[in-house]
């Protein structure tokens, strides 16, 4: 007797794979549970558990910016091989951290600013004088301006 294979017709018939059917006390198990729910087989499940669970999780909340036309085939290779994040994923991520960033600066502008005080002019105290331009802030006795090269050894 032949079983059906699974197929995914497109990218909505993807499982929300952060929204857990069941719990389960052991983490291997919960994420044994979510490899099966994308069709990958008991024997693909099994040799996929022998590489870190870390790397597992993350290619697991891939999937649903991944463009695959076989999950259950994809996120074995993905997980063999870890695959880098997907270019929609570091976009959205990006563009969050924008969005907060921009956010940020806008509340920041809306601060009063603080007042310099009087006489103030920068770094340094008020009023004090910089060096001499004749001696470009060297120190009298200090090194000299003339460079020495070392000549060929004779």
């Amino acid at each position: 007797m032949r079983h059906a294979k699974r197929t995914w017709k497109n990218q909505d018939q993807i499982r929300h794979l952060d929204e857990p059917a069941h719990e389960f006390d052991n983490p291997k198990e919960q994420v044994a549970f979510e490899l099966l729910k994308l069709g990958v087989s008991h024997a693909g499940v099994i040799e996929l558990l022998s590489y870190p669970l870390e790397r597992i999780e993350r290619q697991l909340s891939y999937m649903e910016y991944r463009k695959a036309k076989r999950p259950e085939a994809f996120i074995v290779e993905a997980i063999r091989n870890d695959y880098s994040i997907p270019k929609q994923m570091q976009y959205a991520k990006n563009k969050a951290a924008f969005s907060r960033a921009k956010r940020i600066m806008d509340e920041d502008a809306k601060l009063p600013r603080r007042q310099t005080p009087p006489g103030f002019e920068g770094h340094g105290t008020a009023g004090a004088a910089g060096p001499h331009p004749a001696n470009d802030g060297l120190e009298p006795g200090g090194p000299s301006r003339d460079l020495v090269l070392p000549g060929p050894h004779v």
